[in-house]
């Protein structure tokens, strides 16, 4: 997760899960066999599937999901253009690509031990709902011991839920293009420290490595 303090900013992270389907449009959504894993902090928000799809990593894949915030059956024009599908997959295959130099940088040799179904719904919103303090009022006091935002920006959100085995959400808004993609790689930090059970390999926490791959791959890009 991330967020800003004043003007500084701060990376936060925070964790919970997701769903699988079978394939539809942005526009197609009723056609799923299964209903979609939606985020409790934006169950009130009208969203539409568009992708739903297994993404081949090399030796690995994803079946990724995503969800946007919608009007009417369509996705709001404003949160689909800056995280296009196209867009979003490209850096789920790109983080992949770069956790794997970054673990062999570090001497981390990481496995496939939850399985490999282990899947990821991206859900795209507007930046106000992201940022809205009454819904995310619970993690800021679980991470801060506060309910008010207190001036911090809510930038990102991972959530492991643990309440949907082998699934992972996370949750963005349009930040502008300089953020967008730290973002979204951040977020996905916490995926793979999920994912790979980097935790049983090293000391700190999942944000502590977040902050770290993100800057690593800033530092390649």
């Amino acid at each position: 997760m991330k967020t800003r303090k004043f003007h500084k900013r701060i990376i936060t992270a925070l964790f919970i899960s997701l769903i699988t389907m079978t394939g539809c449009d942005a526009h197609g959504s009723e056609r799923l066999a299964h209903k979609v894993y939606k985020l409790p902090v934006i169950s009130d928000v009208e969203t539409v599937v568009s992708t739903d799809k297994e993404v081949r990593l090399g030796g690995r894949s994803i079946h990724l999901t995503l969800l946007y915030e919608a009007s009417r059956g369509k996705p709001l024009g404003y949160v689909y253009s800056p995280h296009k599908p196209l867009y979003v997959e490209a850096m789920v295959k790109r983080s992949s690509q770069v956790m794997r130099a970054f673990l062999r940088e570090k001497g981390i040799v990481a496995s496939e031990c939850r399985g490999y179904k282990y899947n990821l719904i991206v859900s795209v919103v507007s930046r106000h709902i992201l940022q809205d303090e009454n819904r995310f009022r619970g993690f800021y006091k679980m991470r801060f011991g506060t309910e008010k935002v207190a001036g911090r920006t809510l930038y990102g959100y991972y959530d492991s839920t643990p309440e949907v085995v082998y699934n992972s959400s996370i949750l963005l808004a349009d930040m502008g293009p300089r953020l967008n993609e730290a973002v979204i790689i951040h977020e996905l930090a916490h995926y793979w420290w999920d994912r790979l059970c980097i935790a049983s390999h090293v000391s700190g926490t999942s944000e502590s490595f977040a902050q770290a791959f993100e800057a690593y791959y800033l530092r390649r890009n």
